[in-house]
């Protein structure tokens, strides 16, 4: 009798056991989960990876460096995205962290998936830049928001095309709603910028009409009406996306807006409703990145004219008409220039005072005759 009540006794304390081993387990798994314990470890494995890519990346800026002090240079190899091509620089780069982060130019940046979970690590780290994406752009309608101030053009006189618009009385609207009726000139200031309606700016920073619409048929009326932009302070080392749309009309003439922004280092996003970037970072010598040009913009006159921080160009893409002068003495472009535009009737001085290899790809029927106008460019084949 007492040997069968040992028996069933010691039975109950192993399964009693068995639960209480059951709960601290779970409230450890508990634990770890609400601590982020596995979070953290697996935030400072990834934080250290990148130190350590980081270093590797200093070293070979500074191997490139001593090849072109001694003139031994060539083409650079810190512009790698794929796999295969940064572990070429980085044998340990860890196939996880593909199209998580890139290499570009140097430097660790964002990679091309939308949605990465290391976004807030990467920051936090300060030392990365992060990777322009097409995004939607900013739009203001109906309400002005605080901190706009919008001006009312009140002179009716629209008979130069060049014209000195600073002599034209502007009245300041009350209210916090957007006019009913846009007037040629109307001035409305936000953020980092001065929106002119119905102007772009020329190269020398005048205001000129670059659109029409008072009934006349001899004037051109070809020009859907939009907003011309220029920043406000050009001492800056970065600016705010500009405004995409202003009282239901388009900002389409981005001409001169970041002319001579001496500082400007990564150019902002621009505005999916663009049409020309005339001259838009000429002189910009301290610019490094290159923007996404729109699929609507068709005019690049001088773009980057003396970008000669400038390391790689975006795309030129198929709808691009003209192109004269575009990376004119960009002497720091080098590596690979897509062109995609089939119609492109002006090209002139294109490449015109670069120095470094430079290779053109793409779709475009005149690569070749692009190339053989410079000793630096040539055609992959």
């Amino acid at each position: 009798m007492n040997k069968k009540t040992t028996s069933g006794i010691s039975l109950v304390a192993l399964i009693v056991t068995i639960i209480v081993l059951i709960i601290l387990t779970a409230a450890v798994i508990v634990t770890f989960m609400e601590g982020g314990i596995i979070e953290k470890a697996k935030e400072a494995v990834f934080k250290s990876d990148i130190r350590t890519y980081q270093e590797i990346l200093l070293v070979k800026k500074g191997e490139e460096q001593i090849k072109i002090a001694t003139g031994n240079g060539g083409e650079s190899e810190l512009n790698a995205t794929e796999l295969a091509d940064i572990q070429k620089i980085i044998p340990e780069f860890k196939e996880e962290y593909k199209d998580l982060i890139e290499i570009s130019n140097g430097e660790i940046i964002l990679g091309s998936r939308s949605e990465n979970p290391y976004t807030d690590w990467l920051a936090e780290l300060g030392i990365l830049t992060e990777l322009k994406k097409e995004e939607a752009p900013v739009i203001h309608n109906e309400t002005i928001p605080e901190g706009g101030i919008y001006y009312v053009k009140d002179s009716e006189n629209y008979e130069c095309l060049l014209g000195d618009y600073s002599t034209a009385t502007e009245t300041l609207i009350g209210g916090n709603s957007f006019p009913t009726t846009l007037n040629y000139g109307d001035v409305y200031v936000y953020g980092d910028y001065e929106y002119r309606y119905g102007y772009s700016f020329s190269l020398s920073g005048e205001a000129w009409m670059a659109q029409y619409s008072k009934g006349n048929p001899d004037l051109d009326t070809s020009i859907p009406l939009s907003w011309g932009i220029r920043v406000l302070d050009s001492s800056k080392t970065e600016y705010e996306p500009a405004i995409s749309e202003i009282n239901n009309r388009p900002v389409a003439y981005l001409d001169s807006t970041y002319r001579d922004c001496s500082n400007l280092l990564k150019a902002p996003l621009i505005p999916n409703t663009a049409i020309n970037l005339n001259y838009t970072f000429t002189n910009c010598t301290s610019l490094i990145e290159a923007p996404i040009i729109p699929e609507n913009v068709t005019t690049l006159h001088e773009t980057f004219y003396g970008c000669i921080s400038l390391v790689s160009a975006p795309v030129i893409h198929e709808n691009i008409t003209s192109a004269p002068c575009l990376f004119m003495g960009c002497t720091s472009l080098t590596g690979e220039v897509i062109i995609n535009a089939t119609n492109m009737n002006e090209e002139i001085n294109m490449f015109l005072n670069t120095k470094k290899p430079i290779t053109l790809t793409g779709s475009s029927t005149i690569l070749e005759t692009i190339a053989e106008k410079y000793d630096n460019v040539t055609v992959a084949q």
